[in-house]
């Protein structure tokens, strides 16, 4: 290996996603999704704003699932377009901007893979979303923006509900993580870019629900085609470490990265 972008370029050369899978797996989990999503994630918009005055600045949120960082980049006053690929994601998140007076915004359903709009936006904005882990994508979102390109994503994370549940199923789940955010960074120096990379780490150990969650948690086994009996499976073991309030003791922890780049 030559170079590191050819190893950052070995990292990210994987078979295409197969997004008719990703797209039934979101459809069945938007409705949960949407009611956990607003409490549990870090503020990237915050840290864009270190870098970046929005009002009246033009963005692309890539993935903005049910437009929660999406409705933040518009109160910044921020000209905010989105890219969906779930239908019932971006059906929830159509609803959620029009019931907090944002009734206009244009969400296209769509995959960044698939995404064909000619126009350029002055930077791309994309939170928590597997664009990032396909190197086909790179050089469509370089081509996205004009002027910066905000990541943000899990590096690593921890659960201990999700522990037990692996080892009462014996199965190894799928959590959130990666290092694909890295390899993305080290492809924007490598092109030029002036890269700002940080790292946030959040604990916390709370009385849950863990069955408004059910959904995540299967999918984290079982992967985007969990049924029925899958669901069951999950929730029988929730439901023998809950009390009687149906509440489970859950300790937490989270890395995110976030980078920003701009030219």
């Amino acid at each position: 290996m030559n170079s590191l972008r050819e190893f950052c370029y070995e990292k990210l050369n994987k078979d295409p996603q197969d997004l008719m899978k990703s797209n039934r797996m979101w459809d069945k989990r938007a409705k949960e999704f949407s009611k956990s999503s607003k409490k549990n994630e870090v503020n990237y918009v915050d840290y864009l704003k270190h870098f970046v005055d929005l009002k009246g600045a033009s963005v692309l949120d890539v993935g903005c699932g049910t437009s929660d960082y999406l409705k933040i980049l518009l109160d910044e006053s921020a000209v905010v377009e989105g890219l969906e690929p779930s239908k019932e994601m971006r059906k929830i998140g159509l609803n959620y901007l029009k019931d907090n007076g944002y009734p206009n915004v244009t969400i296209y359903h769509s995959s960044l893979q698939d995404f064909e709009v000619s126009k350029k936006y002055e930077y791309v904005f994309i939170a928590n979303s597997p664009a990032i882990s396909y190197y086909e994508n790179y050089e469509k979102i370089l081509s996205l923006a004009e002027k910066g390109i905000l990541i943000g994503s899990w590096l690593d994370s921890s659960d201990s509900l999700l522990d037990e549940i692996a080892r009462r199923l014996h199965i190894v789940p799928k959590k959130h993580g990666g290092k694909d955010i890295l390899y993305f960074f080290n492809l924007l120096l490598e092109d030029g870019y002036k890269a700002n990379f940080q790292t946030v780490t959040r604990q916390s150990s709370v009385m849950e629900n863990a069955l408004n969650s059910l959904e995540r948690y299967t999918s984290w086994f079982y992967g985007p085609d969990y049924n029925y009996d899958d669901l069951n499976r999950v929730k029988d073991i929730i439901m023998e470490l809950s009390n009687e309030k149906g509440e489970v003791l859950i300790h937490k922890e989270a890395t995110n990265a976030i980078v920003f780049a701009e030219k």
